[in-house]
């Protein structure tokens, strides 16, 4: 299984939080179920973002539309 880095998760306090490994070329987050990472926050859409990482391993962070 590749890693390609980590999502860390920026608590209130400025500490590191949880960890979540980048183990995938897409990860998605938001409050459904089927998102890799989810936030449990009114705030947040369901599919709130979506991280790629491309051939070159770099990431890119795209906005997501809220789906029903």
């Amino acid at each position: 299984m590749p890693f390609h880095g980590s999502i860390v998760v920026i608590r209130r306090s400025g500490a590191d939080g949880s960890i979540f490994p980048l183990v995938n070329e897409t990860c998605y987050l938001g409050r459904a179920e089927g998102c890799d990472i989810r936030v449990q926050l009114p705030t947040v859409a369901k599919e709130h973002c979506r991280v790629n990482v491309n051939e070159n391993q770099q990431v890119v962070r795209e906005r997501e539309r809220e789906r029903l």
